[in-house]
């Protein structure tokens, strides 16, 4: 089950909210700061536009194992006031590829929630709107902390028996609109991913989806949408096939320039990746080209 949260950066930083222990650094925007630093909604409220974009560049530096520890703890104390409920884990990771639809950009509300809960259902008739009840709240109490508001793309809950059986899973989607301030991309990176965004101007059916070097698998990643005008729904064989034909442009596309293999060697990346995506597809369609 999917729910998507639209919110407008111009508002959401004065209704999101978090109590934190200290926020003494915060003054200084070029003083590091901890995940109990940050203010709650009722101090940026008070505070002008650009000291408030200030912090939100500041938060990109607190590590995230800090805030997955933090944020272990709140929750664990938060869910212990239900019975047979307690956290099997928590997991913070960042998606740094995506870009946001239709812009050469990335978003700084990048950072991918994920919640394992464990109940004991014995003698629960009622397991599922238990669990419904309980995800409902939990995402209420995460938003009362503005870090989770100003970082948070996706929040995914899932609940376990004491078998470890997942019996109820919710992911919530938190599109933001009016997006001012993005991530700050070295230039090499910006350039390349430029132009595997003007791809679509010769070929407004594709769109870039997301950028960037994976380092676990030594590839330089670029993965495309592709719209729904592109397939013949008459003959959808057809149009898949032809997309072999896409990929295959894709590479000579990105390759004719030498600043893509010399981005991509720079980074360790020995392998350049395409996907394509499309809700018509059952699956990725990906192709592999080595890079020497």
């Amino acid at each position: 089950m999917k729910k998507i949260i639209f919110y407008f950066l111009g508002t959401f930083l004065f209704l999101t909210s978090c109590v934190p222990k200290s926020v003494t650094n915060v003054s200084d925007t070029n003083a590091p700061i901890s995940i109990q630093d940050v203010p709650s909604s009722y101090e940026l409220k008070e505070w002008e536009a650009g000291r408030r974009y200030k912090l939100k560049s500041q938060i990109e530096s607190i590590p995230l194992d800090s805030c997955e520890d933090y944020f272990t703890n709140e929750l664990k104390t938060f869910l212990s006031q239900y019975d047979k409920v307690e956290l099997d884990s928590l997991k913070i990771e960042q998606d740094d590829l995506s870009v946001i639809p239709g812009q050469n950009r990335k978003s700084l509300y990048n950072l991918l929630f994920e919640v394992n809960i464990i109940t004991d259902t014995s003698g629960n008739i009622g397991s599922n709107t238990f669990a419904k009840d309980v995800s409902g709240q939990l995402l209420d109490f995460l938003e009362q902390y503005s870090y989770f508001g100003l970082k948070a793309k996706t929040l995914t809950i899932y609940v376990f028996d004491l078998y470890h059986t997942k019996y109820y899973d919710i992911s919530y989607d938190f599109p933001v609109m009016n997006e001012t301030v993005f991530v700050e991309q070295p230039e090499d990176e910006y350039a390349v991913q430029t132009l595997a965004f003007n791809f679509s101007d010769a070929n407004p059916n594709f769109s870039l989806r997301k950028f960037g070097v994976v380092q676990e698998s030594n590839e330089l990643y670029v993965e495309y949408s592709v719209n729904d005008d592109y397939f013949d729904f008459n003959n959808m064989e057809n149009s898949i096939a032809e997309l072999d034909e896409a990929g295959a442009d894709i590479k000579e596309y990105l390759l004719s320039q030498n600043i893509t293999k010399e981005f991509a060697l720079s980074k360790s990346a020995d392998q350049l990746t395409i996907s394509l995506y499309s809700g018509n597809l059952e699956d990725l369609l990906t192709f592999h080209y080595e890079l020497k």
